[in-house]
Order: C-alpha cells, then sequence, then structure tokens
C-alpha cells in the first residue's frame, strides 16, 4: 500500500516491510524458567516456623509466669532389693521378641517389660 488519501488527493507514503526483515524469522531466546519451588520452599519454612515459634511462645510465658519451682519435684530415691514387697493386684509381664533365621534357630532380639497396676488402674512399660 503506497498510495493514501487525505482530503481526496493521493500522497505517496513508504511504509516498512516487517515480514520480510530476516531477524523477525529468527527464533527468540529460550525463556527462563520462574522459579517457584524455592519460593514455595521458602513459604513453607516459614509457615513451619510460625506454627513452632508460636506454642513454644506461650509455653515458654506461660512457664515464666507460674510460681512451680524444681523443689516441687519428688527426688528419686533409691530402692534396695528387701525393701520391695509383692503385691497380688500388680501383674509383670516379659514381653520377648523374637527373630528366626531361615534355619529354623529362633533368638529374642528385645525385651520390655509390662508392669499392669490394679491398685491405681495403670500400666507402665519397662
Amino acid at each position: 500500500m503506497k498510495d493514501l488519501y487525505i482530503s481526496g488527493e493521493p500522497q505517496e507514503v513508504e511504509f516498512e516491510d516487517v515480514y520480510s526483515d530476516s531477524s523477525f524469522n529468527e527464533t527468540p531466546p529460550p525463556a527462563k524458567k520462574p522459579k517457584k519451588k524455592k519460593h514455595r520452599l521458602r513459604k513453607l519454612i516459614v509457615i513451619l516456623l510460625i506454627i513452632l515459634l508460636i506454642p513454644g511462645i506461650i509455653i515458654g510465658a506461660a512457664a515464666l509466669l507460674s510460681d512451680y519451682t524444681r523443689e516441687d519435684l519428688k527426688k528419686n530415691e533409691y530402692i534396695s532389693s528387701s525393701d520391695l514387697h509383692s503385691n497380688p493386684l500388680v501383674t509383670n509381664i516379659l514381653l520377648i521378641g523374637t527373630d528366626e533365621e531361615s534355619g529354623g534357630t529362633s533368638r529374642s532380639d528385645s525385651m520390655i517389660l509390662l508392669s499392669v497396676d490394679f491398685i491405681h488402674s495403670k500400666s507402665k512399660l519397662t
């Protein structure tokens, strides 16, 4: 299109041909991928820190404001075997874990003692 009509009179105007330009047909350089994973990881870390810090601050403030002292704890006392008494309302059960090899031999590899106290309705694993 070389002709342009303004007020009824033709005028010649030159336009640049952008379609035949050689630089236009080149492939653009590959675009950089956005780093969304780092942002997600940062957001996750910040959220986890907030979740962990808020209860810690509340518990710490409550401990500072309370009148709790270490003297309130009972000291562990040594009890000799002659002072121990058996009680029919306390039952001790030894649980033994075993493993078996392909040859048929088995060995115990873990033990835990279950004490059931019917007096205080409690159980304890030792």
